[in-house]
């Protein structure tokens, strides 16, 4: 039964993300963390290993679609590389740090590392607000990127997930359009998510059989995700997002506070 919800998480996440641009590791922490109380660190140390399996066939599986502008490519390179080598040296730290906290400062963290993805959620949301008879704003490119780079290999370290939505906002800021964004952002996730998940197997988080459930998952949603994204509009979801995340930062304190006051 345990091996069948991790399965369902990998399956919704992997639509979430690869579809939707908005976190398969956020998406599965909502379920497995928030709803189910599982343990953040184990949660994340899943999650990363279950994508080191999903990268390059999400990245086919959008090639294929036709998701990937060729233009897009040239202004990508230099971004993806900052975002991957920033995020990677904030994940190793933080999964590191983490793995020495109490169960209930784990969740605590965990709820309190979801209100920094309320502000490029607001972001995406408004993407396609933008006034176009004016200038469009100046690109932002590597110290937007590194900042947010660190910023996600950060969340995802703690969140189990956040990163997607991290990694678009910089591509966005850079000036690629959201399409290709969400299609290349699998591509700044490998040595990341190796840190992530290397440390948390040494520190003893990781569960083979949940990582493998959800990987499945992950990989069973490839098609449908591709396909979604090639006619969804991601930015519409936003706001939804922004409150589920809300609710969850709320629930997981309130979890966290009657944890701690329990005799």
């Amino acid at each position: 039964m345990e091996a069948a919800t991790w399965l369902l998480a990998g399956l919704l996440a992997g639509l979430a993300d690869y579809g939707l641009g908005l976190g398969f590791g956020l998406a599965a922490s909502l379920v497995l963390v928030v709803l189910l109380g599982q343990d953040p660190r184990a949660v994340a140390a899943a999650a990363a290993a279950a994508q080191l399996l999903t990268t390059l066939p999400a990245i086919a599986a959008h090639r294929r679609a036709g998701n990937i502008a060729p233009e897009a490519l040239d202004d990508a390179k230099k971004v993806v590389t900052v975002l991957s080598a920033s995020s990677t040296l904030t994940a190793l730290t933080a999964a590191t740090l983490a793995a020495r906290l109490t169960s209930s400062q784990a969740h605590l963290a965990y709820a309190l590392a979801l209100a920094t993805l309320i502000p490029p959620l607001y972001i995406l949301a408004h993407h396609n607000n933008r006034d176009n008879t004016k200038p469009p704003p100046p690109r932002k490119t590597t110290a937007t990127a590194a900042a947010l780079g660190a910023l996600a290999g950060l969340d995802k370290a703690v969140l189990g997930g956040g990163y997607s939505i991290l990694i678009v906002t910089a591509q966005l800021a850079a000036g690629i359009d959201l399409r290709s964004a969400i299609a290349l952002t699998p591509a700044a996730k490998l040595l990341p998510f190796i840190a992530i998940a290397a440390s948390y197997t040494h520190t003893g988080y990781m569960n083979p059989t949940n990582t493998l459930a959800l990987a499945a998952g992950a990989l069973a949603s490839l098609p449908t995700a591709a396909k979604l994204l090639h006619r969804a509009q991601p930015e519409k979801l936003a706001p939804l997002l922004a409150a589920t995340l809300t609710a969850s930062m709320i629930t997981q304190l309130l979890r966290t506070c009657t944890t701690v006051l329990t005799p």
